[in-house]
């Protein structure tokens, strides 16, 4: 913050996410900027403004309204970003670095964000399989849980089930150190593959996940599981099959993918509508801009006048001393009036200004 300041931008705020980092800023130019991005970050002008793209005025308020509606996110309608556009905001404000433009800007987006969620259907659903597979498992807080595998697709899981609320959670991993590692980090218990028989006999679910190339989870290890819910997300899957799989509920990873291509198609079909409300919220932020840039220009012009009006004044009555106190009033009305009818002539009234925005 304080290099984007030093180059130049009187506001700034910095947004970076996992794969976006952007720099809202006023009062700089677009080269001052990239120069000290380039220098703090130790990369040259040339390659960052290759990689780099730009927007300005309406255009930057429609990035910035669409990526904090999720309508930028590689996740269609994601609400992650929420939290992040906050923060990006929190930090301008309390850097000194967040100035009315900024203010505006970023108020505004928070608020459009809101009411496309709200009136869409663009965050409903869950277009992710991990949130999916948590979700339909139910409640999570009582009962042992056992996450199987310890790579991406496990850590995924393993954080929607801490947002669950799940505390007794097993990790099962081929290599008890890579189980013990994930498990530690969310307070929870590992084990090695040959305790998954035992575990998965008095667990209510189990998420597997893990990256093998044969099922982990055997026909007899399901016949000893006899209330035991299975959300198979391994590819190929972990789950061995079975005849009989009436011994534990099974839901496959096509299932969920297929319930979540739903979903994100119901996103899909919400766009034009986030794409109206987003334009209106555009319209909206534009037209508030204006109308502060001219009170701000108003008022600006009110002060040089009135500046000017005693400027004058003083000079009229040091020309005229022999005046009593009452010409010395009526002459500084008089003075007041002809500043104020050349600044009413000069702009519109504020009635005329509230029906301009």
């Amino acid at each position: 913050m304080r290099a984007l300041m030093a180059g130049g931008a009187s506001q700034a705020a910095v947004l970076s996410t996992c794969n976006r980092t952007e720099i809202y800023y006023a009062g700089g130019s677009e080269e001052a900027v990239i120069g000290a991005l380039a220098a703090e970050c130790g990369v040259s002008e040339a390659n960052l403004r290759g990689r780099a793209y730009s927007e300005s005025g309406s255009s930057a308020a429609r990035h910035l309204f669409r990526v904090a509606a999720g309508m930028d996110s590689a996740v269609l309608g994601e609400t992650e970003i929420v939290a992040q556009v906050k923060a990006a905001w929190k930090v301008s404000r309390e850097s000194a670095a967040c100035g009315p433009d900024l203010e505006l800007a970023f108020r505004r987006a928070m608020e459009a964000g809101k009411r496309i969620r709200t009136e869409t259907g663009i965050s409903k659903n869950v277009t992710s399989v991990p949130v999916q597979a948590v979700r339909r498992a139910g409640s999570l807080r009582s009962g042992s849980l056992v996450l199987l595998g310890a790579g991406s697709m496990a850590m995924r899981l393993a954080k929607e089930l801490r947002a669950a609320g799940a505390s007794e959670v097993w990790v099962v991993n081929r290599s008890v150190e890579t189980a013990e590692h994930l498990a530690r980090g969310f307070g929870w218990n590992s084990a090695g593959l040959e305790e998954l028989g035992g575990l998965l006999a008095r667990a209510r679910v189990l998420f597997a996940a893990a990256a093998t190339p044969e099922p982990l989870v055997t026909r007899e290890m399901l016949r000893a599981a006899k209330d035991l819910t299975i959300f198979d997300l391994g590819v190929p899957g972990n789950v061995e099959r079975a005849d009989d799989e009436e011994t534990a509920r099974l839901i496959r990873l096509e299932e969920l993918q297929e319930m979540c291509a739903a979903n994100e198609q119901t996103r899909l079909d919400a766009l034009p509508h986030a794409d109206s409300i987003l334009e209106h919220e555009v319209g909206r932020y534009v037209a508030a801009q204006e109308k502060a840039g001219r009170a701000l220009g108003s008022a600006t012009l009110a002060a040089k006048g009135e500046r000017i009006r005693k400027r004058n004044l003083e000079w009229a009555l040091a020309n005229l001393p022999n005046l009593s106190a009452q010409d010395r009033a009526v002459l500084d009305e008089f003075s007041f009036r002809l500043a104020n009818g050349l600044l009413d002539a000069a702009m519109p009234t504020w009635g005329e200004r509230d029906r301009l925005a």
